[in-house]
């Protein structure tokens, strides 16, 4: 239970830490971050709400048209249908056929028949000849083809969804099984239209409506492993690197700018500046500030990937001092 909340405590530190910190980093760099990085699946935000104006219209709709004209027949339509589409595509070969129906009911054999066509024979002629004319010419499968496109023309999935079903948003806000839990699940209008989505539409925008203090949020969890916004941090206010030095303890080794030698030198003269107690030109000073400059250079050797080569220049007599205890304990040991 002990170990448990020293864990517990540990972790709140380090989030309240990063919360100081993330005030520090530029407001494009939480905001690329979050773009890079923030991933959610549709199936966690979709609802039948955000998901209207993604809905691939094209491909819904021409599911309906396959589908109806794959099921349906000439027993759909009626007799005004079969003329409204002969008139539409009246062809000689309709005409013929026209006239030589219409002679058969009108006429005996050995009478004189019409040789002239009219377009109101058309109207004489019942339901089976009608599609017997457009049997003859076109077939069945072309005149349920042009019927089924001409009815969807123009429409709109949630157009043809209305039609089909009625609204379906308003039926499941005001179904028993969302209002009060009981009941059969409503259809809706994700269920319908799920798989002619645009998903990566629908999270991009649910990514770019979130709102700037959970894009922040987000971003604040990632400090104390991203490079960027650590370097970000640093070029901000030299004075953070101390923070960041807390914030790589606690964050259990992650991806840090620990090895770099522009964040070790800024370390170095923070921590120096930070912990002696003498003011310049008081006669401690100078001891302390060595003094200083050697305990944080052993620090980051200890913790880091120590740049001899370049400290060795800056702060010859320290380094020496820690090359010495460096061998030393390798002697002991």
């Amino acid at each position: 239970m002990i170990k448990n909340f020293r864990k517990f405590n540990k972790i709140n530190e380090n989030w309240e830490l990063q919360s100081e910190l993330i005030d520090e980093v530029d407001d494009n760099i939480i905001d690329k971050y979050f773009e890079d990085n923030y991933e959610i699946d549709f199936d966690e935000i979709a609802n039948s709400s955000n998901i209207r104006n993604h809905i691939n219209d094209d491909a819904y709709v021409q599911q309906w048209i396959d589908s109806d004209i794959g099921n349906n027949t000439f027993d759909e339509y009626s007799d005004w249908d079969f003329k409204k589409y002969i008139k539409k595509f009246l062809t000689d070969d309709k005409e013929a056929k026209i006239l030589e129906l219409y002679n058969d009911d009108n006429y005996d054999e050995d009478d004189e028949k019409t040789t002239e066509f009219d377009e109101d024979l058309i109207d004489d002629l019942d339901d089976d000849q009608l599609k017997e004319v457009i049997e003859d010419d076109d077939g069945e499968y072309e005149f349920i083809s042009y019927m089924v496109n001409n009815r969807y023309e123009g429409m709109s999935a949630l157009e043809v969804i209305e039609e089909i079903y009625g609204d379906l948003e308003e039926q499941e806000e005001n179904s028993s099984y969302v209002k009060y839990g009981y009941g059969n699940k409503p259809h809706t209008l994700l269920d319908e239209v799920g798989n002619f989505v645009d998903k990566d539409a629908v999270v991009e925008e649910w990514k770019s409506e979130m709102d700037w203090t959970n894009r922040k949020e987000y971003a604040q969890g990632a400090i104390d492993s991203n490079k960027e916004m650590q370097r970000n941090i640093l070029e901000n206010d030299s004075g953070n690197v101390l923070k960041l030095v807390e914030l790589f303890e606690e964050g259990g080794g992650g991806d840090n700018i620990g090895d770099d030698f522009g964040f070790q030198d800024t370390y170095v003269k923070e921590y120096e500046m930070e912990n002696n107690v003498y003011d310049e030109g008081e006669e401690e000073y100078e001891e302390e500030k060595s003094l200083q400059i050697e305990t944080a250079l052993e620090y980051i050797d200890d913790n880091f990937d120590l740049d001899f080569d370049e400290f060795k220049k800056l702060y010859p007599k320290e380094m020496k001092d820690i090359i010495i205890k460096r061998d030393a304990a390798k002697y002991n040991m």
